[in-house]
């Protein structure tokens, strides 16, 4: 129960300092999507802007995950939050501060880019070091175009990696793919996870699929 209130408690610590960020800043953005998959239902909440410091921006992210119950394993939920600080120094690339927050605080440091390629595709890569001795990678890919007037056609495949010193890794890959109109969008997305234990003894794939609906706000 300590473990559970403390996880709680840590991802609405950054919910709550990325709201106060939110509302000191006219010029922030955010999104909620919420998925309802074959093995757990998600929610997740994102926000974004820039802060009172010139060229100091941030973005965050709070997760709520509910796993149906399976055999003899009970339902369970889960949270994580993060929050990024973002410096660009130029041609797309950023300097990253960025805290993890569960149970515990996890600050990391790194490098951020992103590009919008041209009118249709863009890119955002992340890799930051935590001080917990593991490397975090991200990669998201998005294309858009339009499908009728006033709705548009989008798909975005996001890899997230964490490879710790002690051989464990933990990785996910999502394609989404939908339609989008007035800030609101909809559709279908496939997800696979692969874990490893110390020593990179890798567990089987896991593949999952789920239908979203998300806002902006």
């Amino acid at each position: 129960m300590v473990n559970i209130t403390k996880t709680v408690a840590g991802a609405l610590a950054g919910l709550i300092i990325g709201n106060g960020l939110m509302a000191s800043n006219a010029m922030a953005g955010g999104n909620v999507r919420l998925d309802a998959g074959n093995a757990s239902s998600v929610l997740t909440t994102k926000y974004w802007g820039n802060t009172p410091l010139k060229d100091l921006n941030f973005f965050g992210k709070f997760k709520m995950t509910e796993t149906y119950p399976s055999g003899t394993n009970p339902n369970k939920t889960s949270f994580f939050s993060f929050l990024d600080m973002t410096y660009p120094i130029g041609s797309g690339l950023s300097l990253v501060a960025e805290g993890q927050f569960s149970d515990t605080i996890v600050p990391s440091f790194g490098f951020a880019y992103s590009n919008k390629l041209n009118d249709n595709f863009s890119i955002f890569t992340q890799t930051t070091y935590s001080l917990n001795k593991s490397i975090d990678a991200s990669v998201s890919l998005g294309y858009s175009t339009k499908l009728l007037d006033g709705i548009d056609y989008f798909a975005t495949l996001d890899s997230i990696n964490n490879v710790a010193f002690d051989g464990s890794v933990f990785g996910s890959e999502m394609l989404s793919a939908g339609v989008k109109s007035n800030g609101y969008s909809a559709g279908l997305a496939i997800n696979a996870i692969e874990a490893s234990k110390p020593g990179f003894e890798m567990t089987p794939l896991n593949f999952g699929y789920s239908a979203f609906i998300s806002a902006d706000f």
